[in-house]
């Protein structure tokens, strides 16, 4: 029986929707290769290759595509540098450029559904093998951490049901120090030499212990008081 060994109007079918689904989404993953805070948008790399004869190809790099900032009219939640952050790509299945250039009603243009640069830039988003360290399940956590000359700074404001939470650390070579300030019903200031209420605790006693020598305050009653200065320099200024 002649077999043939060219596809088939099936098969020839088969393949094309196979193509046509295998190229057609409205959300992908990307990374942020660059961002413009003037504008509010990045160039994005998408995360999925291509396939062509065998061969794996890049995507198409996307150019200056809106990010979405979290907020509302009068008030947004920005972030320092988007550079390398991952997110995920939402594709519109109209033209959006008419409302991205104005804010105000458009018109779809229906000619073109699901065009790549019809995207915006949703972040961010984690992977199994990258989660958020510490992640606190009683809080509203905001956090930032930066590397400056290898000092790693990390700060931390926390928002729990009763209480708040202001830290930031500054790792060294392994040696931290840090500030931290803790409002509940009452409000405690310290880091890691000494507390606030410790400090004025002290600083009480001295004041109670002063002489007069001569009409003034002792020499020792002098340089008691300049210590406590200095510790409280340290811990508030």
């Amino acid at each position: 029986m002649y077999q043939s060994t060219q596809p088939d109007l099936i098969e020839a079918l088969d393949f094309a929707k196979k193509n046509v689904l295998s190229n057609l989404y409205s959300h992908n993953i990307g990374k942020i290769v660059n961002f413009y805070p003037g504008t509010q948008t990045a160039d994005v790399e998408l995360m999925q290759v291509k396939k062509y004869n065998g061969q794996l190809y890049p995507s198409t790099l996307l150019s200056k595509i809106p990010v979405c900032i979290y907020g509302s009219s009068d008030a947004q939640i920005t972030l320092p540098d988007l550079t390398n952050t991952i997110c995920i790509i939402l594709t519109f299945d109209r033209n959006v450029s008419a409302f991205m250039k104005t804010g105000e009603r458009y018109e779809p243009d229906t000619s073109r559904r699901h065009n790549i640069t019809d995207s915006i830039a949703l972040t961010t988003f984690f992977t199994l093998n990258n989660p958020i360290q510490d992640y606190d399940t009683d809080a509203i956590t905001l956090r930032y951490k930066a590397i400056i000359s290898n000092i790693i700074n990390y700060s931390v404001i926390q928002n729990f049901g009763n209480k708040l939470l202001l830290k930031s650390t500054q790792d060294v070579e392994g040696s931290a120090t840090y500030g931290q300030i803790q409002i509940t019903n009452k409000i405690n200031i310290q880091n890691n030499q000494t507390d606030l209420l410790t400090v004025l605790n002290g600083l009480i006693d001295v004041i109670k212990a002063i002489t007069i020598q001569n009409n003034a305050v002792s020499s020792a009653s002098q340089t008691a008081l300049n210590n406590y200065k200095t510790e409280i320099g340290k811990l508030l200024n």
